[in-house]
């Protein structure tokens, strides 16, 4: 009888978190010049490229002291586009004394100087 109780009474299994309410996440958007606050020394810049030339772009974010966060899925096909990000990526994390990691399949975060990417899996 006592598992019978538990199941029909809801508020003893369902934890507090699932009580049914909402978070509103269009209250906390804000527009990108509020955002920008000078308290904040670092951003995570999200990146796609679709060829070799769209690299030169981003590259500026990283010697800016941001972390990038590259998407290269269109470039999976173009392997002679790929082994001259690879090189180019390499170079600028030499010269700015960063990091450079592969995560997923078509994906790599680069660093600026101080930050490194741990390589053990939480």
């Amino acid at each position: 009888m006592g598992l019978l109780k538990r199941v029909l009474r809801e508020e003893e299994i369902i934890p507090e978190y699932f009580s049914g309410e909402y978070i509103d996440l269009s209250e906390y958007e804000t527009a990108p010049e509020e955002y920008i606050d000078s308290s904040v020394r670092m951003q995570i810049r999200l990146g796609k490229i679709h060829r070799y030339e769209d690299l030169t772009n981003l590259t500026e974010v990283v010697y800016r002291g941001e972390i990038l966060l590259l998407d290269f899925t269109a470039m999976s096909k173009d392997q002679c586009g790929q082994r001259q990000m690879f090189k180019l990526i390499k170079d600028l994390a030499k010269d700015v004394d960063g990091d450079v990691a592969g995560f997923g399949k078509d994906h790599l975060i680069i660093c600026p100087s101080g930050v490194r990417v741990s390589r053990n899996l939480m």
